[in-house]
């Protein structure tokens, strides 16, 4: 719940580095995550009100963060308390799948989970590779995309695969 409803995910130990990516959907419409890294408190916390998602974040002294908002605007920040609020659109009333989408989401979607398991055949990946990639449900495609030598073209041929359903 930390990482995904939260978004709170440390990308280097002792969250020295972090990535905070809220996932709001459902019913929910507030959550709170909390973390005491050896740098200090690491915390995310978001609210749906009137239309507009607002998320406060804190990032302890000396750590970075990778800050990504639910309508895919990026913010790489520093040490402090930051604030963010933009309009919100319900996740359920989506459009198409893209490579920032959780592995479970697409692989939940029949349709998109059998378009990329055949791109991932058409491109020559190791059933191994494959294996790894689904069993990391909980990270966006695009993190796991990492594992490619080619990751800028398999991030481009993953997100028309995806756009093409």
């Amino acid at each position: 719940m930390h990482r995904t409803i939260g978004g709170l995910t440390p990308t280097e130990p002792g969250y020295h580095r972090m990535e905070i990516r809220p996932r709001p959907g459902g019913e929910l419409t507030h959550a709170r995550a909390r973390h005491i890294t050896p740098y200090g408190l690491a915390e995310s916390s978001w609210k749906i009100e009137g239309g507009k998602f607002h998320l406060n974040v804190t990032i302890p002294p000396n750590t970075t963060a990778l800050v990504t908002l639910p309508n895919g605007e990026q913010f790489e920040i520093g040490s402090g308390v930051w604030n963010w609020s933009g309009d919100y659109q319900d996740p359920d009333a989506r459009g198409p799948y893209t490579v920032d989408d959780l592995v479970a989401d697409i692989l939940n979607d029949k349709r998109a989970s059998v378009a990329v398991m055949e791109t991932f055949v058409h491109v020559g990946t190791p059933e191994f590779l494959r294996g790894i990639i689904f069993n990391e449900r909980s990270l966006p495609l695009r993190q796991s995309l990492h594992m490619f030598p080619n990751y800028e073209e398999m991030v481009k041929i993953m997100n028309d695969t995806l756009a093409n359903l």
